[in-house]
C-alpha cells in the first residue's frame, strides 16, 4: 500500500512539474526570436531549476520505494538495474 501511495505522490508532483516546465518552455520559445536576453536567461534558469526539482523528487520517491522493500526484493531491484 504504502509504494502506491508513494506512486500516487510522485504522479502528482510530476504532472504539476511537467506542467510548469511546459509552460516555461512555451514561454521561451516565443521569447526567443526576438525577446530581452535578460528575460530569456532567466527563464532558462527558471526551467533548469524545474527540470532538476523534478529529478530530485524522482530519486527521493525511489529511495523511499526502495526502503519498503523486503530484503529478497531489495536484490531483485539490484539485478534489474544495470
Amino acid at each position: 500500500m504504502q509504494i502506491e501511495q508513494l506512486e500516487a505522490a510522485w504522479q502528482q508532483i510530476h504532472a504539476q512539474g511537467q506542467a510548469q516546465l511546459d509552460r516555461h518552455i512555451s514561454e521561451l520559445r516565443a521569447l526567443l526570436p526576438t525577446g530581452d536576453t535578460g528575460k530569456i536567461l532567466q527563464l532558462q534558469t527558471r526551467i533548469n531549476h524545474e527540470k532538476n526539482y523534478l529529478l530530485n523528487q524522482s530519486m527521493d520517491i525511489f529511495l523511499k520505494k526502495r526502503a519498503v522493500l523486503t530484503p529478497a526484493q531489495r536484490l531483485q531491484l539490484q539485478r534489474m538495474i544495470p
